[in-house]
């Protein structure tokens, strides 16, 4: 990671992230060290299209696929709060309104 590692990126011949490998394996510590360098917890593999949080699963890592859902479940509220702040940049009144009325 100091040396520049591209976090996001699959190597090798299936194309697993340094997360996805992690994951597999089933080591917490190593995962959370790549989150925290802001590892994506949704890259893909190349030859399956599984994510990390697949691979963890499959292994039946349970504390692996807990952080792995607690970032997922972080990721999501912060999408949902940047849609109602684009929304509302977009259509300000509209946006107005659906506050008024108790819907956002």
């Amino acid at each position: 990671l100091e040396n520049g590692a591209e976090l996001n990126t699959g190597s090798g011949v299936d194309g697993t992230t340094p997360l996805d490998k992690a994951s597999k394996g089933g080591h917490p510590h190593l995962v959370r060290l790549l989150l925290e360098q802001k590892a994506s917890p949704t890259a893909k593999r190349t030859d399956n299209g599984q994510s990390p949080l697949h691979s963890a699963s499959i292994e039946g890592h349970d504390e692996v696929v807990e952080m792995l859902n607690d970032v997922n479940k972080q990721n999501d509220v912060l999408r949902e709060k940047l849609q109602k702040k684009d929304d509302e940049l977009r259509m300000p009144e509209e946006a107005e309104l659906l506050k008024k009325d108790g819907n956002i």
